[in-house]
């Protein structure tokens, strides 16, 4: 009787011991960059970062993936980088992809701007396969800038240098 009372525990036990579904494999992997929202200046992934959506059966779509990428990150330990109405175009020259913003998105300014153009420049760079990014704004400045120009290897994720300068 206890034989057949532990078997009968065990299979009713048996759905909760790890036995859920997988979750659905990631068709189309496609990284959009986004601002963390603790920033901490230690790692590579503290100020920027970038997060794993599936572009399924659009990973051509350029532009359908850039409106899926303003409309901010999934995760909740990112920030949206852009403010609400902000629009973006594109298209690709040689290999810099050249980006018009628009009046919502100039709003940014100092730093915010800074790390909106290098999540921009990343995610399109990625996107594109391009290794430069032109930012301009539609018939406004970007914090008194006709243009920003970025590539991927210009923005500096993280700086371990820590060299010390003898003073003498």
């Amino acid at each position: 009787m206890k034989k057949l009372l532990c078997i009968l525990l065990a299979l009713c036990l048996l759905p909760l011991l790890g036995c859920a579904q997988p979750e659905d494999p990631i068709e189309n992997p496609v990284f959009f960059y986004y601002r963390q929202k603790a920033l901490s200046y230690d790692d590579e992934n503290s100020v920027i970062t970038k997060e794993l959506r599936d572009a399924g059966r659009r990973k051509d779509d350029i532009s359908y993936l850039l409106e899926q990428y303003l409309q901010g990150p999934e995760s909740e330990t990112l920030l949206a980088t852009f403010p609400r109405g902000s629009q973006i175009s594109f298209q690709v020259l040689e290999n810099t992809a050249v980006i018009v913003v628009n009046d919502k998105f100039a709003t940014l300014t100092g730093i915010d701007l800074s790390l909106a153009c290098a999540c921009l420049t990343l995610t399109v760079c990625e996107l594109t396969g391009t290794e430069h990014a032109l930012i301009q704004g539609q018939d406004v400045l970007l914090d008194g800038n006709h243009s920003i120009y970025m590539s991927r290897s210009s923005i500096l994720l993280l700086d371990n240098s820590n060299i010390a300068v003898d003073p003498a």
